[in-house]
């Protein structure tokens, strides 16, 4: 997608794990439409789809800190009702962040955060 900078986020993972002494990196890959994205099937098995009103992603279980995960977060606006339906077929469970419209970029740091207090931490 048009002003896609992945060597600027991948530069930012590094500061940010450098930062907080982490033993990993977070990988960045590139940006993909999200009907590509849905399709590959090297996607994790815990699955959440941030939506307005759904149960907190808190009060979901988490699993452990070395289990992956996917988070999506929609663009401003929310996902389509298109988009929404195409997640929950590719087993992407609804999940709440909060009382709060979050922008997009707010609402993934939220959702990393709440992911990270619900899980021991990775060693």
């Amino acid at each position: 997608p048009q002003g896609e900078r992945p060597e600027r986020w991948s530069k930012v993972v590094r500061a940010a794990a450098g930062q907080c002494d982490r033993a990993w990196l977070p990988e960045v890959l590139p940006a993909i439409e999200l009907a590509a994205f849905l399709l590959r099937t090297d996607l994790p098995a815990r699955r959440w789809i941030a939506t307005a009103g759904a149960p907190p992603l808190g009060a979901n279980p988490v699993g452990s800190a070395t289990d992956d995960v996917v988070l999506l977060v929609g663009p401003e606006g929310g996902f389509s009702a298109a988009e929404a339906k195409a997640a929950a077929a590719a087993s992407f469970q609804p999940c709440g962040l909060g009382p709060h419209v979050l922008r997009a970029e707010t609402a993934a740091l939220a959702g990393a955060a709440i992911l990270m207090a619900g899980a021991p931490p990775r060693r």
